[in-house]
């Protein structure tokens, strides 16, 4: 069985894939959980930088299977930019790999922008729960390689005006 690693997984995604993947065994046969990237700051040299770090990481990698988590966001912006071209690069430059679109995750940063009104409720949001991310994840990595290399794994769909009434329910 390969190893798994998960690259800098930090955030809560990254503490609850260390917690649940499967110690190392110093096998030569490696599979990488790229979890690195800053979604916080949506500045184009930011994310710009991002994109040039991954794309030396698969060129360091390319004999090895990379599993990376991206986004199906739809949003007009530069994370969403390079998390595409980024996804593109690996599958088109690698033959293992694989791409996981992940829904917004619940976690703290979502949970405070709407209640703090930082961000503004619409449309629909489709929500996963950090521990079932990070188990869909790690199903992900462990699965052996065939043709289907883009997974998406699906959260629960809820308005975002019901989402933040629930969070700021008194």
């Amino acid at each position: 069985m390969k190893d798994i690693v998960l690259c800098n997984g930090r955030g809560q995604i990254g503490f609850a894939l260390s917690n649940i993947l499967p110690a190392s065994k110093n096998s030569e046969s490696k599979v990488y959980i790229y979890h690195t990237w800053n979604f916080l700051n949506k500045e184009q040299s930011i994310q710009q930088d991002c994109y040039n770090k991954f794309i030396k990481f698969v060129d360091q990698h390319k004999n090895d299977e990379i599993v990376f988590i991206s986004t199906y966001s739809e949003r007009d912006n530069s994370y969403t930019f390079y998390k595409q071209l980024a996804e593109s690069y690996l599958l088109s430059h690698t033959k293992q790999s694989k791409v996981v679109k992940l829904p917004i995750v619940i976690g703290n940063g979502i949970c405070k922008d709407l209640k703090t009104g930082e961000k503004e409720p619409y449309g629909l949001l489709e929500l996963i729960s950090v521990q079932d991310a990070a188990k869909e994840i790690s199903n992900i990595a462990r699965k052996g390689h065939n043709q289907n290399r883009v997974f998406r794994i699906k959260g629960e769909s809820i308005s975002a005006k019901l989402a933040t009434q629930l969070l700021t329910f008194k």
